[in-house]
């Protein structure tokens, strides 16, 4: 797994820490993540969670259960979010 250059090298980050940083940025509560709504902003700010969770390791399948999807969406998060 190659380096991510927006994660510090040594800075402990787990997947709590991403969903407190990506709901600040994008204005959303952690259920709003969670929930079934399907809004634009919404759906890429879940994106954004996901992909950032594999990136420190998370599986697919662990990553998409954290935001109630599952690991095909999380598959198709990396798509989307690499565009």
């Amino acid at each position: 797994m190659t380096p991510n250059p927006y994660i510090a090298p040594g800075l402990k980050t787990t997947p709590q820490a991403i969903m407190f940083a990506v709901t600040k940025c994008y204005g959303f509560g952690q259920k709003e993540l969670a929930s079934k709504c399907r809004k634009y902003d919404l759906a890429e700010a879940r994106q954004v969670v996901m992909e950032l969770c594999i990136e420190i390791g998370m599986s697919l399948t662990d990553s998409g259960k954290l935001v109630m999807r599952d690991h095909a969406t999380a598959w198709y998060s990396r798509k989307k979010v690499a565009m």
